[in-house]
């Protein structure tokens, strides 16, 4: 991908997929110390090197870290911009997509909820609520 011709959206596409992996790899670690722990502490051999609780701790941990990455996996996530009319909300998400895709100005101009969503695509489109038409976003 060319950096000067990628959509910020496709930027954060890249990003969560790295930030997955990088959780999916950790709590891959965790759980690998998780068991070494609880078998170390279950061995009659090593006379209980490892304490209950110290596998206690490292399953909580591995339990957080499940649900982080959950989270992260999902496809969707949710950011809510809101404030008085003509504020510069939908400037400020146009500033940060780089693109004109919200009208701006003064008066009511989206006075609605909106969705943008993310896309491994390589066009940019908008749809509306009542309608799966993709509309392109292009100036």
């Amino acid at each position: 991908m060319e950096q000067d011709n990628v959509s910020p959206l496709q930027h954060f596409v890249v990003a969560k997929r790295t930030i997955n992996a990088m959780f999916h790899q950790l709590l891959e670690f965790v759980r690998e110390g998780s068991d070494f722990v609880e078998e170390t502490w279950k061995s009659e051999d090593l006379e209980h090197v490892a304490e209950e609780e110290q596998c206690l701790q490292i399953q909580a941990c591995s339990r957080k870290l499940t649900v982080i990455k959950d989270v992260l996996a999902r496809r969707h996530m949710k950011v809510a911009f809101f404030g008085r009319t003509s504020n510069g909300k939908s400037t400020v998400i146009n500033a940060m997509l780089r693109e004109r895709v919200l009208p701006s100005g003064i008066g009511h101009t989206t006075n609605c909820f909106l969705s943008v969503e993310g896309t491994d695509g390589e066009h940019a489109y908008l749809t509306t609520e009542d309608s799966e038409e993709r509309k392109s976003i292009e100036v």
